[in-house]
């Protein structure tokens, strides 16, 4: 869709839709909130439109978020650390559609919402947007990831897959929901692509809004809060605040501050996530297990697995073998600050020191570094580079192709996490 396809849908769209007509004129010039205790139906502001629930009452604009909200109007680039369910995705997706049916500083531009590597995701967040709609008998039609509010796009995209995201057209806002939860070769690749169109902009505005609960220490939410001078506004608040002004129950609270997650969800403080692949128990079982790594004996089934990450984020590098019943760990490494050119002749040399190498596991998402890598262990494997077509090839010949590569993609999460140790796919 381009900007001139735009102004051709709009009257179209509204003209099959009088509904739609009349609630944007309705919304039309309303402040977001009128600061009424009691609800004003819609009358006096936006948000009164749309109402929210929680705990069986609706619910005004905090204050906590209505100093977000005059933090948007002071400045352009944000960075938002907040406790889980605290509203604020709810906030920044009502305030991105109020800026585009308020009046016309939006119109003919476009919206980027970027959530985590699941187009399942990407398609749930415009659900919540079009859901706003529904009680007034408007629904869209386009595909499930894009729609056209007032006279702007909005479009959602998985972080994995940024490259129609770069081609936008006249972007206004880039919103990037839960941040902190990508993958760390994701992160820096989102962060790319959102500043970069600062400089595009043309002296127009542009915002930036990202906002996450806490990851890991030196993760990019981390680094961003220490880095000084900084473009970005940053905000950071716990549950406490929250708590304070109706948001959560403190029932709900003394709960949840049992859990495992509190010092990162509730407290917003940068900790090593907890691992959910394994139990704590069998990792300190494992740990009993004596061997040696530096003795590879022959005969014994071993992967290696690599997941790439470039810029600020790390590659990491595992070879296991699968010897006396028991998965052993030969080699572990992380690579920061490395190109992909060392990373391939590293897993070369990896190979032929751990020969026979029964797989290769690759983060699917690192396509040009999977082909660099069969181009590179073309002699060895004996495998198409364009993996993708003998993949289909394949397929197509109800083949599994799992079964016939052993340089294999993999996508990388908790179910196949256990696989790349469990020596499921050795022959």
């Amino acid at each position: 869709m381009t900007i001139k396809n735009l102004s051709t849908l709009i009257p179209q769209q509204q003209e099959q839709n009088p509904e739609l007509t009349k609630l944007l004129a309705r919304l039309r010039g309303k402040p977001f909130f009128c600061f009424k205790s009691e609800s004003c139906d819609g009358k006096l502001c936006f948000w009164d439109n749309f109402p929210v629930y929680r705990h069986g009452k609706q619910m005004r604009l905090l204050r906590y978020e209505q100093d977000i909200l005059s933090k948007f109007d002071k400045s352009s680039y944000h960075v938002i650390l907040k406790p889980v369910s605290a509203g604020i995705t709810t906030l920044c997706l009502y305030w991105l559609v109020h800026k585009a049916v308020v009046n016309d500083e939006w119109k003919n531009r476009s919206v980027g919402i970027i959530v985590g590597p699941n187009i399942s995701l990407a398609v749930k967040l415009m659900k919540r947007i079009r859901r706003m709609f529904e009680p007034y008998n408007i629904f869209w039609d386009t595909k499930e990831t894009y729609s056209v509010i007032g006279q702007t796009e909005f479009e959602t995209f998985p972080s994995h897959h940024l490259d129609s995201y770069r081609s936008l057209e006249s972007p206004v806002c880039t919103y990037i929901s839960e941040a902190e939860m990508f993958p760390g070769h994701q992160i820096s690749d989102v962060r790319e692509v959102s500043e970069r169109y600062i400089s595009k902009a043309g002296g127009r505005p542009y915002w930036i809004i990202m906002e996450s609960t806490p990851g890991s220490p030196m993760g990019l939410f981390d680094t961003m809060f220490r880095e000084e001078p900084s473009i970005y506004t940053k905000t950071r608040f716990d549950y406490t605040i929250p708590l304070a002004e109706g948001m959560y129950l403190q029932s709900e609270i003394n709960i949840a501050l049992k859990s495992p997650s509190a010092n990162r969800e509730l407290l917003c403080r940068f900790s090593n996530l907890s691992a959910s692949t394994f139990r704590t128990t069998d990792i300190e079982k494992a740990q009993t297990f004596g061997y040696d790594p530096d003795l590879i004996t022959d005969g014994n089934y071993r992967v290696i697995s690599v997941d790439p990450a470039w810029g600020s984020s790390n590659t990491g590098i595992l070879v296991s073998e699968f010897s006396d019943g028991h998965v052993a760990i030969l080699f572990a490494n992380e690579y920061s600050h490395e190109t992909s050119e060392n990373m391939v002749d590293l897993v070369c040399d990896l190979y032929h020191k751990y020969y026979p190498i029964s797989h290769i596991l690759v983060d699917s998402s690192q396509i040009s570094f999977i082909k660099s890598l069969k181009q590179a262990l073309m002699n060895e494997l004996r495998e198409d580079v364009d993996y993708e077509r003998q993949i289909k090839m394949l397929t197509d010949n109800k083949c599994d192709w799992r079964l016939n590569l052993r340089l294999q993609p993999i996508y990388f999460n908790e179910k196949n996490n256990r696989k790349m140790l469990s020596h499921i796919f050795r022959e």
